[in-house]
């Protein structure tokens, strides 16, 4: 598949959701997709980020689940920051599910970045959750 299949995949975001089918979607088909295109995953990653939408939301935070090392933090971070007064909890999962992805790389980084900021309580125990593991 290539980029243009972005398009077929995003509307499953918003249809008919809950947080199985764009966990499934977003990291395995819209992530994969987006991976090869920067650009392109940031101007999705703003518009995103910007909806009203929760999974939309969500969907900023958990892109790059499965880039490993090549995660963009600073991307990354933006999103978390853009969206980190959400009262939404599947919103802050997400966040925190990305930092705890990210943190089996850079570990520093992640605690870094959640000890300068201020995220929700949920968004920093999942951002920590194998920074602890490794450090008791």
């Amino acid at each position: 598949m290539d980029v243009n299949w972005v398009e077929f995949f995003e509307p499953y975001i918003v249809k008919d959701s809950w947080w199985d089918t764009v966990d499934g979607i977003t990291p395995h088909f819209l992530g994969d997709l987006l991976k090869s295109k920067p650009k392109m995953l940031r101007t999705k990653c703003e518009q995103w980020i910007e909806s009203d939408n929760i999974w939309y939301q969500r969907s900023a935070h958990i892109v790059q689940l499965r880039y490993a090392r090549d995660t963009d933090f600073p991307l990354m971070c933006e999103m978390i920051l853009r969206r980190a007064d959400s009262k939404e909890f599947f919103v802050k999962k997400a966040a925190g599910w990305a930092l705890r992805q990210y943190s089996k790389y850079e570990p520093d980084k992640v605690k870094k970045f959640i000890e300068k900021n201020t995220l929700s309580g949920l968004t920093v125990r999942e951002g920590m959750k194998h920074i602890t593991k490794t450090t008791t």
